[in-house]
């Protein structure tokens, strides 16, 4: 008798476990990142970013989405008779798709996403004459990502993702420039998985 229970607790809790990221579920997650503070004697900055996103599983295991990601910094510099205040708002839409592998609690899974955004930029400075500019850019992202999803129960995971970016950008300060990097970002988060 134990081990018939045992046996059926055993199913039930692979079928929820695999009922996740079933085909026809709904997905709604956040993920934080890039958070920043920095002060020394002349110079304060602060930076940060989020990205909430939403999905459906079109298939077991395989979802397609779309992120909203949002950040915004500010750089005030006052020192050597010279006060500049810098400030940025960035907002984009990011496609996504993921697959997520296994079907244990802690499921792996290998995305990619592709960012389009614009961001405005006000600057005041003093220097000789005080003066205003504000710019603008367009800019575009291809991250690849490995992640990890630890799912507290069914409806609910926490996520730690690895990504690495291919960054392009158009400016429009002082005439137009572009320029394009490429780094490393880690993020957390946490999804909400619902329907099906």
């Amino acid at each position: 008798m134990r081990n018939t229970i045992f046996t059926v607790l055993l199913l039930l809790i692979q079928l929820s476990v695999k009922a996740q990221t079933q085909k026809g579920r709904w997905n709604a997650g956040v993920s934080i990142g890039q958070f920043s503070y920095q002060k020394d004697d002349v110079s304060n900055s602060f930076s940060g970013s989020i990205s909430p996103t939403v999905g459906y599983f079109v298939a077991t295991n395989f979802l397609l989405g779309i992120g909203v990601p949002l950040s915004y910094s500010t750089q005030n510099y006052s020192g050597y008779s010279i006060i500049r205040n810098e400030h940025a708002i960035s907002i984009g839409a990011s496609p996504f798709a993921r697959y997520y592998v296994g079907s244990s609690k802690l499921k792996p899974y290998v995305g990619i996403s592709y960012s389009l955004s614009h961001a405005n930029f006000h600057n005041e400075n003093s220097l000789n004459t005080p003066s205003e500019s504000n710019s603008e850019s367009n800019s575009t992202t291809l991250t690849p990502s490995l992640g990890l999803a630890y799912f507290l129960n069914q409806n609910i995971s926490l996520d730690a993702q690895l990504g690495y970016n291919w960054y392009s950008s158009k400016e429009t300060l002082f005439g137009s420039s572009s320029y394009t990097y490429r780094n490393a970002t880690l993020g957390i988060g946490f999804n909400i998985f619902f329907g099906g």
